[in-house]
């Protein structure tokens, strides 16, 4: 595997770009801005496509061909793993995923 450009995807309203790479990592930029807003590496699986599904789920398809959908909206990756936090986020975390001053506690991350 490598880290070379696999495939690209722009989402449906044209906001995000989506890029993957052949060593797992997956890159989503704004589209006007270039910063990026979500990436994540998935270790082994190399990225051959991708595609939006919607405006914030992204389709994985690795070389295995199996398929992976990945949301990449900030609100809906709280709320999936909120129930399983045992800590809050710190402040490297809070700037990290682009929070500001906004950075929620634990029990506000445990509530949504």
């Amino acid at each position: 595997m490598d880290g070379v450009l696999r495939s690209t995807a722009q989402s449906p309203d044209g906001r995000l770009v989506a890029i993957g790479a052949g060593d797992g990592l997956v890159t989503v930029r704004d589209a006007q801005t270039g910063r990026a807003v979500h990436s994540f590496r998935r270790p082994g699986l190399e990225i051959q496509n991708l595609a939006f599904l919607t405006n914030a789920h992204l389709i994985i398809v690795p070389r295995d061909g199996s398929l992976w959908i990945h949301t990449v909206d900030l609100a809906e990756l709280l709320e999936l793993t909120a129930g399983s936090l045992t800590r809050g986020l710190t402040a490297s975390e809070c700037e990290r995923f682009n929070f500001g001053d906004d950075c929620p506690t634990l029990e506000e991350l445990q509530s949504r």
